[in-house]
């Protein structure tokens, strides 16, 4: 597929098989476009730091996983363009990666990421509560879309048929023990990492996260 420029604040997708999606960025993307620039980055950064710890464990190589272990307790991963309210704000979620375990902190549903994005869309929006439409104190935003949102595979434990489940930061916890997911679909999506109890992304989310960079929302394309 490919990636069309359709005007501002509008990007159109080409499917493999000529057919277009259109998509229209929120304004408040639009207005501040270095946040999300700077989101994606940091989300790979991390991403790679726990690629390479998975690495270093598995080849039993127990001195350069100790010092990664600890450069992932820090917030590496800034680059030096990331203003300080940016560095905070990304700070939050700096263990929330494509791959982590983690469950819900008020209904207890376990699951892993998929993917991310540096705002609340509007589709996402349309499935949300009214506790989770309401702007989070303590996080400096000007309104609730203004959080990162997180694509979560649900366990199908549960959750009836499993699935996709769109929550907001401030409702993720980090949960080891939520690993290992059960799932009919996590098999073709993530490769299970039992060192570091988390997952490392295949293809299909690699390849979302690469469109993501270029402006397009998260989303899993079927090439078949």
């Amino acid at each position: 597929g490919a990636i069309k420029q359709e005007g501002e604040g509008l990007l159109a997708w080409q499917k493999p098989d000529g057919e277009e999606m259109l998509w229209s960025r929120a304004q408040h993307g639009i207005q501040d476009r270095t946040w999300a620039e700077r989101f994606f980055r940091f989300k790979v950064a991390r991403g790679v730091l726990l690629r390479h710890l998975a690495k270093s464990l598995g080849e039993e190589d127990y001195k350069t996983a100790a010092t990664i272990k600890d450069t992932w307790q820090s917030t590496w991963g800034f680059t030096k363009e990331t203003t300080p309210t940016q560095q905070l704000r990304l700070a939050l979620g700096r263990h929330l990666v494509p791959g982590a375990c983690v469950r819900h902190r008020r209904h207890n549903l376990r699951a892993v990421i998929l993917g991310c994005e540096p705002w609340i869309r509007a589709p996402h929006a349309r499935r949300m509560s009214e506790e989770e439409l309401s702007t989070p104190p303590g996080f400096g935003l000007e309104n609730y879309r203004s959080q990162p949102v997180y694509a979560c595979l649900a366990d199908e434990r549960d959750l009836t048929g499993s699935g996709i489940v769109f929550v907001p930061e401030r409702d993720l916890v980090c949960d080891e023990e939520a690993y290992p997911l059960q799932s009919k679909f996590a098999e073709a999506l993530l490769a299970p990492q039992d060192l570091i109890r988390a997952y490392l992304p295949k293809g299909p989310i690699r390849e979302a996260m690469q469109r993501q960079q270029l402006g397009m929302p998260f989303m899993i394309v079927d090439n078949c």
